[in-house]
């Protein structure tokens, strides 16, 4: 049951930002790993 829970739950994720034109939790995180950022790595110019 559990394993239904969260695969609606993981729809509703994908499917509400589409719906209101917003980036989604996965495009968000993945920020982070893409200019090498993150806790305790701050890069300053």
């Amino acid at each position: 049951m559990a394993e239904l829970e969260d695969g609606n739950l993981n729809a509703l994720y994908d499917a509400y930002p589409q719906k209101h034109n917003i980036i989604a939790l996965e495009d968000i995180r993945a920020i982070p790993e893409k200019y090498n950022i993150g806790k305790g790595h701050y890069h300053f110019c």
